[in-house]
């Protein structure tokens, strides 16, 4: 490779990293939080503090229950049952009716207690949502956050592969880390070694976050295309094709059964039920378990829910790559699967990440301030550098504040989602102001990192 093409590469890897890397950043920090977010619920939510018990109220009486109070209100578009697990020990039922008089769609939730069966209060949502949703649609709307989370994964692809290409010793930079000697040298070896030991994970997260991320667009695209501006037949041409309702109606079988064969089938608990078409003759249970040996968070296996019988188990959509990709990227890059063991890999190589991109800030600012590139006033370089250092350890002192806030502050629930999103900015720029007010950007990080220590 030429002097000229490694400058350019070399280039490239330095702008996209200190223009987009604080975006790059906090995409990465919120996301290894965002992996326990079914881990963290039952820190929000107290009534999810449950034993499972060994033989849980039955399924069939719910369902009853829930249509009882709201069948009549319309007609039954969609009905399913989330069912006792470890990570959410409650039953969930959801219910969308589309009302006679005037069309309009209603939603229905409700939640029991697994053992007794009596009504839990309704969960208004507040820290587990905010730390999820704040990494997936960065809380802005669905559409435009998650493609801005997608172009972080496109932004960091560009910095890996440039990295590649720039950094030829790759050998002999992975095991080096001279931790005795200056700050700018361990800024500098961490970067290198730490990202080089990382690249496999980097590259996987990066690829499957930009896929997640950019689906939202490609899907509209993918739709003009090929279905003339049709989303709802690329949606259609991906997934099974639904039942079709005879308009005989028919009693359903139990749900509770039906439960039990699944589970001697498939020798895993299923975790969730929806019904299609109830009361109808072609009715179908489909249950959802998660498979412990392939790359899909759910299979599911359809049961005819007038008869009981398995009528098919389909463990990856349809055959083919075009049908087993997707589930695996989704798979991939929220680590389910593994167990609490693939997730602890996942945050020690997510927070590698982290400080691979913060040192690589910090390295192009030092050589500007301490070297001959700079080609600006020394306060601009400066003042970049206390912004670094007071967001990036400052989102980690928020991070973990929200979650004395979400204890401490007492509010009702309509109002939590609101607290906890006005705690984490309050915080966030109190640490800001505290790193732009500091002179000395190393002690700002130790000061803010042993805050959020403390």
């Amino acid at each position: 490779m030429t002097r000229d093409r490694t400058k350019r590469n070399y280039d490239l890897h330095s702008w996209v990293g200190i223009t987009c890397g604080l975006f790059i950043y906090v995409v990465s920090l919120s996301g290894v939080f965002a992996l326990f977010g079914d881990e963290l619920s039952s820190w929000e939510d107290e009534s999810l503090r449950i034993v499972l018990p060994e033989e849980p109220y039955p399924a069939d009486a719910l369902i009853e229950r829930l249509l009882a109070a709201t069948a009549e209100d319309g007609e039954i578009i969609s009905l399913s049952l989330a069912l006792p697990t470890a990570a959410q020990p409650v039953y969930e039922g959801s219910l969308l009716l589309r009302r006679h008089e005037d069309g309009a769609f209603v939603h229905h939730e409700q939640r029991w207690h697994p053992a007794t069966g009596n009504e839990l209060p309704e969960h208004r949502h507040g820290l587990v949502l905010w730390i999820v949703d704040f990494h997936r649609n960065l809380m802005l709307p669905r559409t435009l956050g998650r493609a801005l989370v997608g172009l972080s994964g496109v932004l960091l692809l560009v910095l890996l592969f440039s990295g590649i290409i720039t950094h030829r010793k790759l050998i002999r930079e992975a095991f080096t880390w001279r931790l005795d000697r200056s700050v700018r040298l361990k800024w500098q070896d961490s970067h290198k070694a730490l990202g080089l030991w990382g690249l496999p994970f980097n590259l996987m997260i990066a690829f499957t976050g930009a896929w997640l991320g950019l689906i939202i667009l490609l899907l509209p695209l993918a739709a003009a295309v090929a279905f003339k501006g049709d989303a709802g037949a690329v949606i259609a041409a991906v997934s099974a094709p639904p039942p079709e309702p005879s308009g005989v109606s028919a009693p359903m079988t139990s749900i509770d059964a039906a439960r039990r064969a699944v589970a001697q089938r498939v020798g895993i608990a299923p975790d969730s039920v929806d019904i299609q078409l109830w009361g109808d003759s072609q009715a179908v249970y489909g249950f959802h378990y998660r498979p412990n040996d392939m790359l899909v968070s759910h299979a599911k296996v359809d049961v005819g829910a007038t008869t009981g019988r398995i009528v098919t188990l389909t463990r990856a959509g349809r055959p083919g790559l075009t049908h087993r990709i997707p589930p695996a990227i989704t798979t991939l890059h929220y680590a389910d699967f593994g167990g609490l063991w693939m997730k602890g890999l996942y945050t020690l190589l997510g927070l590698f990440l982290c400080v691979v991109t913060a040192t690589g800030m910090m390295m192009w600012l030092e050589r500007r301030l301490h070297g001959n590139e700079g080609r600006r006033p020394a306060w601009q370089y400066r003042l970049l550098g206390r912004s670094v250092a007071g967001i990036c350890c400052g989102m980690a002192l928020t991070t973990f504040a929200v979650f004395h806030a979400d204890k401490i502050v007492a509010v009702t629930p309509e109002e939590r989602l609101g607290m906890i999103g006005t705690v984490y900015f309050a915080v966030w720029s109190a640490a800001l102001l505290y790193a732009l007010l500091r002179a000395n950007v190393y002690r700002t990080c130790k000061e803010v990192l042993a805050a959020t220590a403390l």
